[in-house]
């Protein structure tokens, strides 16, 4: 990833720590992630298929793939894609840090598996004074599983985070658990 690469670079070069060897620009990224990055953003700019976008406000556009986990925030006024999620579903944006204790400690608990990954809803809203929320659901309840005739369901117990985001991706604040008003 080229930004995160410059990102180290200009980090390093305010801190006075060199890059390292494999930091350096002179590495090579790896086969198709250069390429991947750019076509992502192409596809993106030229509204291709199976690049589905929402329109958040201020030409901010929240990114996913009809048929995948990866998803991005568009700035289509800097023509710039932030990613958010990856395609295997790793959060980006967001450390273990950024999750509230009592959130953080129940994922543990609950469904360790699926830390720090979006296998499941995971969205983000309109923006509203240059912030949005987004909520994720980190382990959906056991009705997920289960067929027409509730075969298969769990004892799964929902769990979902919410929290804000700025329009460079950057969380505000930390991610909570999030409950549902039914």
């Amino acid at each position: 990833m080229k930004w995160l690469r410059k990102l180290f670079q200009a980090v390093g070069k305010k801190s006075g720590i060199t890059p390292s060897k494999d930091q350096s620009e002179d590495k090579e990224p790896e086969v198709g992630q250069k390429d991947e990055v750019a076509s992502d953003l192409d596809n993106v700019r030229n509204k291709a298929e199976g690049y589905e976008l929402r329109d958040l406000g201020d030409g901010m556009y929240f990114v996913h793939l009809a048929h995948g986990r990866a998803c991005w925030l568009y700035n289509e006024k800097m023509a710039e894609l932030i990613p958010l999620v990856a395609r295997s579903g790793s959060v980006l944006f967001l450390e273990e840090s950024d999750i509230e204790k009592t959130a953080a400690a129940r994922i543990a608990e609950e469904c360790p598996q699926y830390a720090m990954y979006a296998h499941f809803r995971f969205w983000v809203y309109a923006f509203k004074d240059g912030l949005a929320d987004v909520e994720w659901t980190v382990c959906p309840d056991g009705m997920y599983w289960a067929d027409e005739d509730g075969y298969g369901m769990e004892d799964d117990e929902e769990v979902s985070l919410h929290g804000k985001i700025t329009m460079d991706g950057k969380p505000i604040g930390k991610f909570h658990l999030y409950e549902r008003k039914h």
